[in-house]
């Protein structure tokens, strides 16, 4: 995997990919790591995937206990596309990141 991010290292569904990939793994720093690159280089996007990306990284952020950062991703991704299969499980952890602090 890393080398298609090597060869397409502008493509933020390959970081995408693998940031999520990480996080299923439980490696969640390196998870947060590609989720954010993946997302800065969404830019405005408004794409299913756009969205996809951020609630992921809400969901990152959640794990690591940044609930502030993690609730704005979620926000943002809300915007995006509420209906998507992601948002619910976001909403969820970033609502536990917030009740175990």
């Amino acid at each position: 995997m890393r080398s298609v991010r090597e060869s397409l290292p502008d493509n933020s569904d390959t970081g995408g990919t693998l940031g999520w990939a990480f996080y299923r793994k439980g490696l969640y720093d390196n998870a947060l790591l590609y989720l954010k690159d993946a997302v800065t280089k969404d830019g405005n996007a408004s794409s299913d995937n756009a969205a996809i990306r951020k609630y992921h990284l809400a969901m990152a952020y959640a794990k690591l206990g940044d609930r502030k950062q993690g609730l704005s991703q979620l926000q943002t991704a809300i915007k995006l596309n509420p209906n998507l299969r992601e948002a619910k499980l976001a909403a969820q952890m970033v609502g536990e990141s917030a009740a175990t602090r």
